[in-house]
């Protein structure tokens, strides 16, 4: 038997299609070892089998050479060989083979997520570096081919889970100010919260979850029928990313409720609390958690303004609102009439940008008729912005999170409507990436706004004792 004109060991094809037709509602560690023990790893180097690890874009050992270092006791160093699954250059051992970054991550997460492939070409596909995504199936196929071992994906994720539980632990205990959570999901999340849509693409299901839980961290000690402020802008901004809950106390968010027209008072507060959410947002998100510190600190403090009112855009769609809804339950209209009975303080930040966000996101959002489910795969990506500063690691993070990212939508928009074709699924995508440079137009407008005639209002406002205001928000969180 041959798939990509390799030899095939037919109990490695049997075993494949029996994973696939096949699989436990939940990857466990048990299941994962019974499926990996039925798949038998290539063979060893030798003459007669040589043959199964060639083909042009694959290099390997020679036996000779495999035994002397075995000989020898020294681990065979990996670098400078092929991947296995694509020929990419840049390959190390992953998972019981030698595999690129890419590959190993596309069979984690086809693990983890227990995704289902099908080959429209027959299973006949040829997987190079440069054409690997075009056929998932056939690259899942040559994953199990090449001998990755599925016990070794979960044995990894029950370290990275332990992990996590450690970290929470210790972050609960640090924090000066407790609050009540729902529980986060897993990663990503097998099943939905109770009442939550259950999404047929376990990621997206996944941040919906994640979504839920971070909108419900609601502080539990402060008082709310007090007069105490419920924010902070007196902090550096190393601790704001630390400590997010001196910012602001972690009130329910209310998106959306439209009570009244914000006033000039509601601008810092509302900042706060919605900087908050983002933070509180990133630190949860598993791929966020999986960078180093240096790099989660560089990437939030140049992406939480652009996340920030990118949510702002998106809660405005669907409230349906003519304006800009804020996170406390007021609301800035965009009729012009409406504006004149405002105060200036408020006008002044909000009038340009308010008519950026519904010109560049709101109203494309409506034409499109944007799902929570794209919403929370792009909230994604416009966190996870390539920065030249970042760590080789972190590079490598962001470009793995991109690929899940578009593979994921690709499939929620195949499940959401199924009646489009490939193109139309790529028009789709297309149209919903397009929102990302718009969003660059909005944050480069604010910035120029916050050194214009906005920054006199607020040095104004400074000497009749405002001591929290716009310029000093952006001091802190820009």
């Amino acid at each position: 038997m041959f798939i990509n004109n390799i030899p095939v060991d037919p109990s490695v094809h049997d075993a494949f299609h029996a994973y696939m037709s096949n699989k436990p509602k939940i990857v466990t560690a048990t299941g994962a070892s019974r499926m990996s023990k039925a798949v038998k790893k290539p063979p060893s180097p030798k003459a007669s089998t040589s043959e199964f690890f060639k083909c042009k874009t694959e290099v390997d050992d020679t036996p000779t050479e495999c035994a002397s270092r075995k000989k020898k006791g020294v681990e065979t160093d990996m670098t400078g060989q092929k991947c296995r699954v694509c020929g990419d250059e840049r390959a190390n051992r992953h998972y019981g083979t030698i595999a690129c970054n890419g590959c190993k991550g596309f069979f984690r997460r086809s693990i983890w997520e227990e995704r289902d492939y099908v080959c429209r070409y027959g299973g006949r596909c040829l997987i190079v570096q440069e054409y690997r995504n075009r056929c998932r199936a056939c690259r899942f196929r040559k994953c199990f081919t090449v001998g990755m071992d599925a016990r070794a994906v979960q044995s990894e994720r029950d370290k990275s889970m332990r992990k996590m539980k450690r970290s929470s632990r210790k972050e609960a205990t640090e924090r000066s100010t407790p609050y009540s959570v729902y529980s986060l999901p897993s990663t990503p999340a097998a099943e939905g919260s109770s009442g939550t849509p259950q999404y047929n693409v376990p990621f997206v299901q996944y941040l919906m979850d994640l979504e839920k839980s971070t909108d419900g961290m609601v502080d539990i000690s402060y008082n709310f029928t007090n007069m105490d402020p419920t924010f902070s802008t007196s902090v550096i901004i190393e601790t704001a990313f630390r400590e997010p809950g001196i910012v602001s106390k972690r009130t329910l968010p209310r998106w959306g409720d439209m009570e009244r027209v914000a006033t000039v008072n509601d601008i810092p507060v509302t900042w706060c609390r919605s900087f908050v959410l983002c933070v509180d947002y990133a630190k949860a998100l598993s791929d966020f958690r999986e960078l180093e510190e240096a790099d989660q600190f560089t990437l939030l403090r140049n992406r939480v303004v652009a996340l920030n009112w990118f949510c702002h855009a998106y809660k405005t769609f669907k409230a349906g609102c003519d304006g800009v809804v804020l996170v406390n339950g007021t609301w800035y209209p965009r009729d012009p009439q409406l504006q004149t009975s405002l105060e200036p303080g408020c006008n002044n930040y909000f009038r340009v940008l308010s008519e950026h966000l519904m010109q560049n996101l709101v109203l494309p959002m409506r034409d499109l008729e944007m799902d929570d489910g794209e919403f929370v795969i792009l909230k994604i990506i416009v966190l996870f912005k390539a920065y030249c500063r970042l760590s080789e690691h972190g590079d490598a993070t962001i470009k793995q999170t991109h690929e899940k990212c578009i593979d994921s939508l690709y499939e929620h928009i195949q499940v959401q409507h199924p009646d489009f074709t490939p193109q139309q699924i790529s028009m789709r995508i297309s149209k919903i990436l397009l929102l990302l440079p718009s969003l660059e137009i909005v944050f480069d407008e604010q910035n120029e706004e916050k050194v214009s005639g906005r920054q006199q209002w607020q040095e104004k406002k400074l000497s009749e004792d405002y001591n929290v205001l716009i310029v000093q928000s952006y001091r802190v969180l820009a």
